[in-house]
């Protein structure tokens, strides 16, 4: 019986190892999260550089992402901007759906009407408003599986540069959003998964002229809590004064 006990170690090597399991696709991960009562909170950074000189913080703000079941249905964040050496006047939007709710801070274009009410009632809003400085709303499936196909990746890390127009097409309205459009076109960006191969930070950058010479945007933000409890609703109607659509501008 020995001989027969002898080959046993060469026949285990024979056996085929189990299969390993294909790594989560992060576009499927996004879509499992798709819940409603669910979503995600972020905080965001926003970086200007002007030539050779060190950037600085101008923006900081933090907020939370809500989903139904088809992805994100409403949105809000707290920012406050660098004004000399202090952070002051502290801006809060809610999104739902394509309506923006906003207060604080002030914004020349659309001045409060002197109502008494602190909330202002917006038609133009993108989805992606809420995040202050971030143009690139991994949250959409769409703009997630576009950063995945025009990358570079390493494990858990991809990078890659695309056009204002190629993201405009999967997410309508987006140009908007920028305070200054990207002098070539092009968003860079850096994007990490954690977690169940979902979104954890994502840094873009581009560069843009003004009347002082060219500015580099840099917008960190930092993704958690996904699957937490995020329930946004809006003001109470007593509280928003509303700008007409046909008052906004063209």
């Amino acid at each position: 019986m020995k001989p027969a006990l002898a080959i046993l170690p060469l026949l285990a090597l024979l056996v085929p190892a189990p299969a390993q399991a294909a790594p989560v696709s992060p576009v499927k991960a996004l879509k499992a999260q798709f819940m409603k009562g669910r979503g995600v909170r972020f905080t965001e950074f926003v970086t200007l550089s002007i030539k050779s000189a060190p950037g600085s913080t101008y923006m900081r703000a933090h907020g939370a992402v809500a989903f139904g079941r088809h992805g994100s249905v409403a949105s809000k964040n707290s920012a406050t901007y660098k004004i000399t050496l202090d952070f002051r006047n502290p801006v809060e939007t809610i999104r739902i759906g394509e309506t923006c709710y906003t207060r604080g801070g002030r914004d020349e274009r659309r001045p409060l009407p002197s109502t008494g009410k602190s909330w202002l009632k917006r038609y133009d809003c993108h989805s992606s408003e809420p995040y202050s400085g971030q143009v690139l709303d991994v949250t959409d499936p769409d703009v997630l599986a576009l950063l995945l196909r025009t990358t570079n990746h390493s494990r858990n890390t991809y990078r890659g540069k695309l056009s204002v127009l190629r993201l405009a097409k999967v997410s309508p309205g987006v140009e908007a959003v920028f305070d200054m459009r990207p002098e070539d076109g092009t968003v860079s960006y850096v994007l990490s998964l954690g977690k169940g191969r979902l979104p954890e930070h994502l840094t873009t950058t581009w560069q843009a002229r003004s009347p002082v010479g060219p500015f580099v945007f840099t917008v960190d933000t930092e993704y958690s809590g996904w699957g937490s409890s995020v329930r946004i609703s809006a003001p109470p109607a007593s509280h928003v004064t509303t700008i007409p659509k046909k008052a906004l501008p063209a």
